[in-house]
């Protein structure tokens, strides 16, 4: 059995199997699975050899089994896989063992096992949980008191605790995931869906915006219509309809969102040539950005992406919030259209001004941005970009603006975004 970046395979001398998992960070899960797919189909009265480079399993299995049982599992990764694990083992007659072995050493199982985790790398993602199933009364029931502490007490009870969703929360989740589909041929989870609101190209406002809208914990829209009096908040006085987030962000006639999505989709096109997605699940879902090119992920296309997402939608619903908060939702105070263009160009540049600061390797060490990344990420959007020095995002001295341009129709406002 062997773990690789990208896949797990496991291998014996009677099946082949390989189980497909995107981001290295599962690699603990995959690995426990194919020890179970291994010990789940292998002939129970037949003695079987594990062989893996994985620590993990081993001494999860051995050294910090009886512990863990004690504990009733608690605070345990994979508990459920481990669990099955084990009851399968125990209702076995054949004599089970483990061996470890070092990784990329030469042994024919584990290179053949590395060989297929490349190949299952390159499978579809499953879309079927994991079987935990396991035979009955191999396991005991329960934790015991003298091996508890309090900890242990609290991360049990809280286990068992049933915690409410948010209203809506499954329901954006599974559009993020249509669209996602729909525009990058993902397939992501849940998981995944919750790690890309917190992507590390997102700022942390606009992390928490997305997060916050993803869970749909914004009292906004039909959060107000149980509560007697106060009804009318839920509606939007430009529109006359329901006040969601989906309603704020794509279809809400407010200049600020028009205008806003506008000047991102003017941007854009100088380097994409098409407009940005202006769904929910889109806008929500940026950091599942997958563009590619040549058959690999385009980093710095992808990065533009998630900015000029994410920040046009937080700078739409701050002044949507202004308008309905602070200036009462009177015309005569909204927001004009230089006023708009300004405060959005000003985001995006600050970003501009971000990146090039975080060149700085000498404060930044690790965490610093690469010069390479931060001009692949805005080539074709700066103003005067061919009289730029080649070295212009580390350079001091330098002023690097973004271009933009102010699509509008023969009256002079702002056209609208295409549905």
């Amino acid at each position: 059995m062997r773990k690789s970046s990208t896949g797990i395979g496991h291998y014996n001398c009677r099946q082949k199997r390989m189980l497909r998992m995107l981001d290295a960070n599962y690699h603990c899960k995959l690995m426990t699975s194919a020890v179970l797919i291994a010990v789940r189909n292998h002939p129970p009265n037949e003695d079987l050899r594990i062989i893996t480079d994985s620590k993990y399993v081993i001494e999860g299995l051995t050294k910090n089994l009886k512990t863990w049982e004690k504990r009733d599992w608690s605070g345990v990764q994979n508990r459920g896989i481990f669990k099955s694990i084990t009851a399968w083992m125990r209702w076995r007659s054949g004599k089970t063992t483990l061996q470890w072995v070092k990784g990329h050493n030469g042994t024919k199982g584990n290179e053949e096992a590395d060989k297929l985790a490349g190949e299952g790398a390159q499978k579809p993602t499953p879309t079927e949980p994991l079987d935990l199933s396991h035979p009955m009364n191999q396991l005991t029931s329960g934790a015991r008191l003298s091996s508890m502490e309090q900890k242990d007490f609290y991360g049990i009870l809280s286990a068992k605790r049933k915690i409410p969703t948010r209203r809506g929360m499954e329901r954006n989740i599974g559009i993020i995931q249509a669209c996602s589909q729909s525009t990058f041929g993902n397939n992501p989870t849940n998981e995944k869906v919750w790690e890309a609101t917190r992507h590390k190209d997102l700022t942390r406002k606009a992390r928490d915006f997305l997060w916050k809208s993803t869970q749909g914990a914004y009292k906004i829209g039909s959060y107000w219509n149980p509560i007697e009096g106060f009804e009318q908040r839920g509606i939007c006085p430009l529109c006359d309809e329901q006040e969601e987030m989906d309603h704020i962000l794509t279809s809400c006639k407010a200049r600020t969102r028009v205008l806003a999505w506008n000047l991102a989709n003017g941007l854009w096109k100088n380097r994409d040539g098409g407009p940005l997605p202006s769904r929910l699940g889109d806008i929500l879902g940026c950091g599942l950005a997958n563009f590619t090119k040549n058959n690999k992920p385009d980093r710095g296309k992808n990065r533009l992406y998630r900015t000029l997402m994410s920040e046009t939608a937080c700078l739409i619903w701050k002044m949507r919030n202004e308008r309905r908060i602070g200036r009462n939702d009177s015309e005569s105070q909204e927001a004009t259209d230089q006023e708009i263009r300004n405060r959005w160009t000003h985001t995006i540049n600050r970003r501009l001004t971000i990146d090039r600061a975080l060149t700085n390797n000498a404060r930044f060490g690790r965490h610093a941005v690469s010069e390479k990344l931060v001009r692949r990420t805005w080539s074709y959007c700066l103003n005067d970009e061919e009289e730029l020095p080649d070295d212009w995002p580390c350079r001091k001295g330098v002023l690097v603006g973004i271009s933009t341009t102010h699509p509008q129709d023969a009256t002079g406002r702002a056209q609208a975004l295409p549905s």
